[in-house]
C-alpha cells in the first residue's frame, strides 16, 4: 500500500471545510505519545506536518512498529468509529503538528458528507489489505524458520537402515554388510574360518598320475 495519496489529499474541497471548521491544530515534540495504548478517547488525528509511529506492545514487552504516519494522513480512527480503548499508540518521529477532531464532530461529518465516508471506507480497505499482507508474510517467515532448524536426521537414518542390503562390492557392503554378517554369525571379523587350500604334494600326484 505504499505510494497511496494520503488522506486529506484525496478529499473534495467541501469535505476538508467542514473538517478545518471543527478540528483543533495542536504541535507535538520528538517523541512525544500523541495517542497512548488503551486510552479511551475518541478523538481522531489528522498529521499536518512531521512524522509519526504507530506501535504496539508486545506480551513480553517489545515495541513493535505498526506503520508509519505520514503528512495528510489520519489516524485513531477506530476509536472514533467504535469507542472502543486505543488499540495502539502513536508517537511524533520528530517536530510534528496534528489537528485533532472530536469524536463527535467526526460522526457528524460521516453522516452529513457521503463522500468523506467513502473515503474513510477505502482508507479502511487499505489499511485491512496491509494487515493481511503483513500476516501471510509474517505465516511464511515462521514456516521458514522451522524448515531451516528441522533435524537434517532423516537421510541418515535411511542410510543405516540400507547398510548390509548393497550389492557385494560395493564399498558400503564391505563396511557395514559383511560386519553385521560376521557378528550375527557369532564370528568376527578376523576371526572368520580360512577356506583349506589342496596340498600342494597332493596336486602334483595327481599331475604326475
Amino acid at each position: 500500500m505504499t505510494g497511496a495519496p494520503a488522506f486529506i489529499s484525496r478529499l473534495c474541497d467541501a469535505d476538508l471545510a467542514a473538517l478545518t471548521k471543527r478540528w483543533h491544530e495542536r504541535s507535538y515534540r520528538h517523541n512525544e505519545l500523541i495517542i497512548s495504548h488503551g486510552d479511551t478517547g475518541r478523538d481522531v488525528f489528522f498529521l499536518l506536518e512531521g512524522r509519526a509511529r504507530v506501535t504496539l506492545v508486545s506480551a513480553d514487552g517489545r515495541e513493535i512498529a505498526y506503520r508509519d504516519v505520514e503528512p495528510g494522513d489520519i489516524f485513531g480512527e477506530l476509536g472514533g468509529i467504535d469507542g472502543i480503548a486505543r488499540s495502539a499508540s502513536v508517537v511524533a518521529l520528530e517536530a510534528t503538528r496534528a489537528a485533532r477532531l472530536s469524536g463527535t464532530a467526526f460522526r457528524d461529518i460521516v453522516m452529513t458528507h457521503p463522500t468523506f465516508a467513502w473515503m474513510l471506507l477505502e482508507h479502511l480497505s487499505a489499511q485491512l489489505r496491509r494487515m493481511t499482507e503483513r500476516v501471510f508474510e509474517y505465516s511464511t517467515l515462521v514456516v521458514r524458520k522451522r524448515l531451516r532448524r528441522a533435524p537434517a536426521s532423516g537421510g541418515e537414518s535411511r542410510t543405516r537402515g540400507r547398510r548390509g542390503v548393497h550389492k557385494p562390492g560395493t564399498d558400503a557392503f564391505r563396511a557395514g554388510g559383511n560386519d553385521e554378517h560376521a557378528q550375527g554369525s557369532g564370528l568376527a571379523r578376523n576371526e572368520r574360518p580360512r577356506q583349506e587350500r589342496p596340498d600342494r604334494k597332493a596336486r602334483q600326484q595327481v599331475i604326475a598320475a
